[in-house]
């Protein structure tokens, strides 16, 4: 029996279609594999969006993973965060979570992590494909009285529901009378963030909380979600918006006013209003290597060195310990706060910036209104709704033909080309697309014909 994991690796994820280039045997295969990295009797956490297809694989690689001896917790369907959470608190070996993809949509992802709750690096998925050729040889088969055991762990979100609060101020919350319009994107964060915001007197206007099956339709939080959250905010006089990813690790923002907010504009605000940061120099801030040059300064202004790192699965929350960064983020939305641990989490991101506004007193547009702004070189091109519904499909169907890198940033993609940084962006205010670079690369200009050239020609 052979398995070619190689066409399921994609840009350092584990990815396909279940049923297609990934059925319920691969996913067992791949949990021989992992359960055979550890030792008998070791732990291993799992957990899962709420979609059947994430569902049937997770079954599929747990037997896996309890034939070679291995224990497992099993959190059942709830947010990515939160299994990173439960891998250090509990002292697993390791983890695994399946979730309906956003870049490849109708696709499973399968993220594996280490004892330190550390998504898997590019090299370390490679060498798991490397040992998929030689399976069943380098399985290790518990006898049957050793299969390992699976157990549930009770009152999980409370604990972590608990936690969170601890690194903000909540009686400077509450007293703020704050109103915030969250999209959980029928993703397991509407089981947390609207009652946990409910607890810290949070006004909470909570949309697509429910369990919605999957559908041939553009992944959530999609231009046409983004919209709504934004429309909803200014008709309910809202502080602001936010559209979390369906696993609750990334989200999209907009201010009171609709608008939605760089992520270089909210890095500069926690880099500047987040006391535990500030009290921190001169301590390392991390940032990816493709956002913006108008962080350089900013950052070293702020009397902090700034680190680059590549926008890969689990580099920067690795290089966190390594430098001993106070903070690190990457433009695709993800938020690192170390005294919390070396994970993004977009519900703590959400209530540190309630704290933040709540402490200073400030709309989010008057906080972010002042810091400097990238100068940039845009060109906006009329869309139709089909290339809308479909718009991370037809993007990266088009630029892997040219084998183009690229991050998936939710509502746009930013494609490196001659080692120029170029965003697609959809319009969040008419069907439309925004192609733009920093005006300061060379020869941008041509770069971004060039991009247009091989994206609608």
């Amino acid at each position: 029996m052979t398995f070619e994991l190689g066409n399921i690796l994609k840009r350092g994820i584990i990815a396909g279609r279940v049923n297609e280039s990934l059925p319920p045997e691969m996913s067992t295969v791949l949990g021989c594999l992992h359960g055979s990295t550890l030792k008998p009797n070791d732990i291993l956490v799992m957990a899962r969006d709420f979609h059947k297809d994430s569902r049937m694989l997770k079954r599929a690689y747990a037997a896996g993973v309890l034939s070679t001896g291995v224990d497992i917790l099993n959190l059942h369907d709830t947010t990515f965060p939160l299994l990173q959470f439960s891998i250090r608190r509990f002292g697993a070996s390791g983890g695994a979570y399946f979730s309906t993809g956003h870049l490849y949509n109708n696709d499973v992802e399968i993220t594996f992590l280490d004892a330190g709750g550390f998504i898997y690096t590019q090299s370390q998925l490679e060498e798991l494909v490397r040992t998929s050729k030689k399976f069943p040889k380098n399985i290790r088969r518990a006898e049957p009285i050793n299969i390992g055991k699976i157990s549930s762990i009770p009152h999980t979100v409370d604990i972590y529901m608990k936690a969170l609060p601890q690194f903000v101020n909540k009686t400077k919350i509450s007293d703020a009378n704050l109103k915030v319009v969250i999209d959980c994107s029928f993703g397991p964060t509407g089981q947390i963030a609207p009652n946990l915001l409910s607890t810290l007197d949070v006004d909470v206007v909570a949309l697509n909380t429910f369990h919605q099956e999957k559908k041939v339709k553009a992944s959530v939080p999609n231009i046409k979600t983004i919209r709504s959250c934004a429309d909803i905010v200014r008709a309910s006089h809202s502080d602001l918006g936010i559209c979390f990813s369906s696993e609750g690790q990334r989200f999209i923002l907009v201010d009171e006013n609709g608008i939605e907010i760089d992520f270089e504009d909210l890095f500069m605000l926690f880099v500047t209003y987040d006391d535990k940061i500030q009290d921190s120099k001169p301590n390392s801030v991390i940032v990816s290597e493709t956002s913006s040059k108008v962080l350089d300064d900013y950052v070293n202004g702020q009397g902090f060195d700034l680190i680059k790192k590549k926008s890969k699965p689990g580099i920067i929350s690795r290089s966190i310990r390594e430098a001993r960064a106070c903070f690190a983020a990457s433009d695709s939305f993800e938020f690192y706060f170390p005294y919390f641990g070396p994970i993004s989490d977009s519900t703590l991101t959400l209530i540190k910036l309630l704290d933040i506004m709540a402490s200073q007193e400030s709309l989010l547009s008057d906080l972010t209104r002042n810091f400097p702004k990238t100068n940039k070189i845009s060109k906006k091109i009329s869309v139709d709704s089909k290339f809308i519904d479909n718009f991370h499909e037809f993007i990266t169907q088009k630029i892997e033909q040219y084998n183009l890198e690229y991050i998936d940033i939710i509502n746009e993609v930013k494609i490196i080309k001659d080692d120029v940084n170029i965003t697609v962006k959809l319009s969040l205010s008419r069907d439309a697309v925004i192609i733009s670079a920093e005006d300061e690369e060379k020869n941008v200009n041509e770069k971004i014909k060039e991009l247009e050239k091989i994206l609608f020609d």
